[in-house]
């Protein structure tokens, strides 16, 4: 769905709990050699969006067919979830499916080491695929010290400690096979106390991090796109494709309580592709052309896509992107738009986003209209505002929320919690029997990896009266952050953008607190881009506070020459 976001966008593509209601999940499968193709059979009164889960901790997959590969044998449960935005129901069933068609892949590790050089060791992986050859193996030492493309590996470490060495296996086809982590102990040291690694698994435009860091560790992540995270073993979705560079940082505290930075490592990631599927409509009622028996609506259509499917709210569809239909009859109708990504094998719709609300038509003095957006609580990073923009209220209206995980509140500004992370379908009906009006609108809420949310369990939302939000004394005078290229080699832009012309000041703080750097200059309203040369400081990461008039902004800058 696409929300109105005060500060920014992002969400989490996960569904939250379900409840049955008028639809029913049926399903099946078909498999050939190591693929299985899960097929959707449910059943629902205005149609359905399918998600499917595979029970190997893999994606997930949308749509009426999807297929799936699985890397080891064995039963997993596969689930099906279900939707109807209309009805406003859900629904799930699972299976087993039993996998024997695997090829024999399995990653291991043997080693020996060299008898006159205790660092020198010599390592042996297994072959992905019996009796064949592997299209790619992968050796990982850390330290940015990786091999390709062989079976045997040679490798001296540098010093005595502990280290984890990760070998990888693909398959003839050049698809993922197996992995195998291992953690030596070389030269018989003990286990290093700040040891910097991380490997990732990539999803779309989501990132998965496997991080080599103990719950002692002070850790920070930096993906490359401006965005941080502070637990291990994070997940990260990127707004746009590209190749980023994704840094973890290991900090220890000295004996007089400063924090310094004693270790960190990075990788390429690349991105290429995200999904540009958003669904946002807005409807008015032809009060010109109306009559006793024909009610005229213009949709305007607000979606990023290509394919859509208009469903009424009265029995009539249409595909056209800014339909026009005429309704018979007065009333209150809920109407979706549906965003069609692609076409399946056998002709059916793969819906990747959808929207509804409702539109009255007809015999209303005082027609009312439910809505909302959503803000996020800067000052509670697991918080979430829902600005009530509803019009055409009163003091006899009624007020009724569902929060998508079964619960509800008939409050006019109700709090909530939720207690896991995920997508949820949050609806809001107004209602007045003196007006005689009544108005829904539904739209999906949720967080993402950009407020780093996944680390905690659930989240909650506050719902607040957007009159109060306008009449806030002061606005945010910095309006856009950013610098790059991050990392740098010292010399960096920093774009700021402003809501009025007022006097920037720049100070840069090292990981021991001290200030290194400070200027100010000029900025307009608007647009400013300013060259900054920070080439005379040690590779590093660095606090950049920026100030505009009364207001402060803070941005991390990583410096590696």
């Amino acid at each position: 769905m696409k929300l109105r976001l005060l500060l920014f966008t992002g969400f989490l593509a996960l569904f939250g709990h379900f409840v049955q209601a008028q639809c029913s999940a049926a399903g099946y499968i078909s498999q050939s050699g190591g693929t299985t193709t899960f097929y959707d059979s449910s059943t629902s009164a205005n149609g359905h969006v399918a998600y499917w889960s595979f029970g190997d901790g893999s994606s997930v997959g949308y749509g009426a067919q999807v297929s799936h590969t699985y890397r080891a044998n064995g039963g997993y449960t596969a689930c099906l979830y279900i939707y109807d935005s209309i009805a406003n129901c859900r629904d799930t069933t699972c299976f087993t499916v039993i996998v024997t068609s695997v090829n024999n892949c399995n990653a291991t590790i043997t080693y020996t080491v060299d008898s006159t050089n205790s660092l020198q060791y010599y390592f042996t992986g297994s072959n992905p695929v019996a009796g064949g050859s592997a299209s790619i193996t992968v050796w990982d030492f850390g330290s940015n010290d990786t091999t390709y493309n062989s079976q045997n590996a040679a490798h001296l470490f540098p010093s005595a400690g502990s280290y984890r060495v990760y070998y990888t296996l693909y398959d003839s086809t050049g698809q993922f096979c197996d992995s195998v982590e291992y953690t030596l102990t070389v030269g018989g040291g003990s286990a290093a106390a700040c040891d910097a690694f991380f490997v990732v698994s990539v999803s779309g435009n989501t990132v998965n991090f496997h991080d080599s860091t103990t719950s002692s560790n002070i850790i920070e992540w930096s993906f490359g796109d401006s965005s941080y995270a502070y637990t291990s073993n994070p997940t990260h979705t990127y707004a746009s494709a590209g190749t980023y560079r994704a840094y973890l940082y290991i900090y220890s505290v000295d004996s007089v309580g400063d924090t310094l930075l004693c270790d960190s490592f990075s990788r390429s990631i690349t991105i290429n592709a995200t999904s540009n599927c958003t669904a946002s409509f807005s409807a008015h009622v032809d009060s010109i052309n109306m009559s006793a028996s024909s009610f005229p609506v213009d949709f305007t259509n607000r979606s990023t896509g290509a394919n859509y499917l208009w469903n009424f709210g009265d029995g009539n569809t249409d595909t056209s992107q800014n339909p026009t239909h005429i309704y018979t009859s007065s009333g209150t109708y809920t109407v979706c738009l549906y965003v069609i990504s692609t076409y399946d094998s056998l002709g059916l719709p793969v819906i990747c986003d959808s929207t509804c609300t409702s539109v009255t038509v007809g015999g209303y003095t005082a027609p009312c209209q439910a809505g909302y957006y959503l803000g996020i609580d800067t000052a509670n990073r697991y918080n979430l505002y829902i600005i009530n923009n509803s019009t055409g209220t009163s003091s006899t209206t009624n007020y009724s929320w569902s929060f998508g995980d079964g619960t509800t509140s008939t409050a006019q500004y109700p709090t909530h919690q939720y207690s896991t992370f995920g997508l949820y379908n949050l609806c809001l009906t107004i209602s007045d029997s003196a007006a005689g009006c009544s108005s829904t609108y539904c739209d999906s809420i949720g967080l993402d990896s950009n407020g780093n949310l996944l680390k905690r369990d659930g989240f909650g939302i506050t719902v607040v009266d957007e009159k109060d939000l306008l009449s806030a004394a002061t606005i945010d005078l910095i309006n856009e952050l950013s610098a790059f290229p991050n990392p740098t080699s010292g010399v960096f832009t920093m774009k700021l953008n402003l809501r009025a012309s007022e006097v920037v000041s720049i100070s840069a703080i090292n990981s021991l607190g001290q200030e290194v750097m400070a200027t100010k200059l000029n900025g307009i309203s608007g647009a400013n881009e300013y060259r900054i040369d920070m080439t005379a400081q040690p590779n590093g990461i660095y606090f950049l506070n920026v100030r505009a008039g009364n207001q402060f902004k803070n941005l991390k800058l990583y410096i590696n020459k």
